[in-house]
């Protein structure tokens, strides 16, 4: 009678065991710093219709070079908030 009582309180006391420990780490993720640059703003120095049309070349570049680091920045944000697998 009394060896029916043991297995029960195994049973029962084997739910009172330590719980594993949960340690949280926070990890923060900068950019590259070249995605941060400010980007580039020709200046007007011109006199003629020929250095207006340069210029306006100048700033078409630029604003493409702009376009280009914010769809990097957009990419890597993305790439940084997908889930990461486990160690």
């Amino acid at each position: 009678m009394r060896a029916a009582w043991i297995v029960p309180c195994l049973i029962l006391s084997a739910g009172c065991s330590s719980k594993p420990v949960v340690k949280t780490e926070t990890v923060y993720v900068r950019p590259p710093a070249e995605l941060l640059e400010p980007c580039e703003r020709p200046a007007w120095r011109g006199r003629t219709y020929r250095d207006l049309v340069e210029h306006a070349i100048r700033l078409r570049e630029a604003l493409e070079a702009c376009d280009d680091q914010v769809v990097a920045l957009r990419e890597w944000s993305e790439a940084a908030s997908r889930p990461q697998p486990k160690r």
